[in-house]
Formats: C-alpha cells, structure tokens, sequence
C-alpha cells in the first residue's frame, strides 16, 4: 500500500469564545493512496495543552488534485466541525456548492489590481 499525503492544512480555533483554554485543530490531508485521491480531515480537541478528543474523517474518492485543493481551501474556511464535512461533500457532489476555477481566480485578481492602479491614477 503506497501513501502519499500531497496537501496538507492545518487550522485552529477556540471552541468557545469566552473559554481560552479550549482550541481545536482541523487538518486537512489531500491523500493519494495508490493512484485514488481522497480528502482525511481529523478533528482534535484540546483542553490547555492536553489533547482529549480526536477523530478522523475520510471524503470519497476524488477525480483530480486541483478540485482536492479547491475543496480543502472551502472546507477550511466553512468546517467546524467534523460532522459537517460528509454533508458538505454530498452538497458538492449534488452541485450546490461551487468552487471557485483557478484560472478565474486569476483573471478575478489581475481586474481588481488594474481598477486599483486605475483609481490611484485619479488621485
């Protein structure tokens, strides 16, 4: 069995806003295992420093590595929690979700840099 992790992410945020001492982390692991590509995002729950709850969460199998990133890049922004990444998913899978094209993506940024250097142009 050949592994290879090709991405991953790693974001941490307190569970309660009034308590400091509890975080979670969510990492986020764009994995091809033999040729099948698929997203592992594991949920671990610290208490100061201590970690007292992990969990692990593994995406179906994915078509190319580019949408693996895309959705790693949504799901780091919109996941909280662990039982929101298979819904998230089906939601994608159904089409309710759109990710964003990096190509697009990069047409969007050279717009707003040339508006930009067009609006200084008139100070």
């Amino acid at each position: 069995m050949n592994t290879v992790v090709i991405t991953e992410k790693k974001k941490r945020f307190r569970q309660d806003k009034d308590n400091p001492y509890r975080s979670r982390y969510m990492l986020y692991k764009l994995i091809d295992e033999n040729g099948h590509l698929y997203i592992e995002v594991e949920q671990q729950d610290f208490v100061l420093n201590s970690k007292v709850a992990s969990s692990i969460h593994c995406t179906p199998e994915i078509r190319s590595r580019k949408i693996g990133n895309q959705l790693i890049e949504y799901m780091l922004n919109n996941v909280r929690e662990i039982g929101e990444v298979g819904p998230l998913y089906s939601n994608w899978q159904s089409g309710k979700i759109a990710l964003i094209v990096e190509q697009k993506n990069m047409l969007v940024k050279e717009a707003i840099r040339k508006r930009f250097a067009r609006n200084l142009k008139r100070i």
